[in-house]
């Protein structure tokens, strides 16, 4: 009997959850689920720790995909379909309504992506790079958007840079009250967005 396993891989924050799905004693196969979380709030029962409201919800969002997963996977049977990586993982995005993305179409990835090209990169007075210290100013936020991930339990994209992500941000980055504006100015010169302006 085919069965599905959440986990987790590694130590940092935030990470990956995956899902394993096991056909037999012999094959199982596995892919990311598309969310992510800290480490320190996954339980080895294969489910987040139920230590708050968040990640109580958290948990049911898992076990809504562990349950479409196992009716996809019984209609993909019986129409005789080759169950594999690509099946699963085709599968998954389509339950989270998610069309085909290219890494950088996630937006840590495309911070990674800026980041690297500052050095590379001509100003308008004409002299090539930017000083480390705005290279470590990027890199502040693109850390603070990944911690902002894991506390949402979410993988954003740059397309998800708009006005509900500005004002879920500001919220998350209210204990630094100094920080905020300075964060939101510098998303938008990564992503072209001008719904950061911060008056």
């Amino acid at each position: 009997m085919a069965t599905f396993k959440f986990l987790i891989q590694g130590k940092n924050n935030p990470t990956n959850i995956y899902v394993r799905l096991s056909l037999n004693k012999g094959k199982s196969i596995k892919r990311k689920t598309g969310y992510v979380i800290n480490p320190s709030d996954w339980s080895t029962t294969g489910y987040p720790k139920q230590t708050d409201e968040d990640l109580k919800r958290f948990k049911n969002k898992l076990e809504q995909l562990k349950a479409t997963l196992g009716t996809k996977l019984n209609e993909a049977t019986g129409a005789g379909a080759e169950i594999d990586g690509t099946w699963l993982e085709h599968t998954i995005d389509e339950i989270n309504n998610k069309k085909e993305k290219t890494d950088l179409d996630r937006l840590v990835n495309y911070c990674d992506y800026f980041i690297g090209s500052l050095p590379i990169k001509v100003q308008r007075n004409g002299k090539q790079g930017v000083s480390e210290i705005t290279i470590k100013k990027y890199k502040t936020v693109k850390n603070k958007l990944s911690a902002f991930e894991a506390k949402q339990q979410k993988t954003f994209f740059v397309k998800d840079v708009n006005k509900k992500f500005r004002t879920d941000f500001i919220k998350y980055l209210q204990e630094d009250q100094k920080t905020i504006c300075k964060h939101l100015r510098q998303i938008p010169q990564m992503c072209k967005n001008n719904l950061f302006r911060c008056t």
